[in-house]
């Protein structure tokens, strides 16, 4: 069986959904904007399983990057998941981008990184 790399995605943001940009030849995944979607598996379930396809033939390094300013409790579930397929990937990290005021932003990435079991890094910025 030939697996193949998932081609490279890029979703425009709306007003309740973020940015999606997914490069499998670089190995960066970037997440950027709001997130409250009306139903969370309808936008990110074809995440999910976009990334899982990748973990089949990753790059040497993946980079997941999220620069999320607001987010509601049902997004939750969809980032911890996309966060869990790429732990065991080789050198596999996730950059949390949070504005330097904004702590609960912070403070949900610091739950995050205890729970992903993957590298974290905090970001202070937008994640431009």
């Amino acid at each position: 069986m030939f697996i193949t790399k998932p081609l490279t995605l890029h979703i425009a943001p709306t007003a309740s959904t973020p940015q999606v940009w997914m490069d499998p030849e670089q190995g960066e995944f970037k997440l950027k904007g709001r997130s409250m979607p009306e139903d969370p598996s309808i936008f990110y379930g074809p995440l999910v399983r976009w990334l899982e396809a990748y973990a089949q033939r990753p790059a040497t390094s993946t980079r997941l990057s999220f620069a999320i300013d607001f987010f509601d409790t049902a997004t939750c579930p969809y980032l911890l998941r996309l966060m869990k397929v790429i732990r065991h990937l080789p050198k596999a990290q996730v950059d949390w981008h949070y504005e330097p005021e904004d702590t609960t932003t912070l403070e949900a990435g610091e739950l995050f990184a205890v729970v992903a079991k993957v590298p974290f890094y905090f970001v202070p910025g937008s994640g431009q």
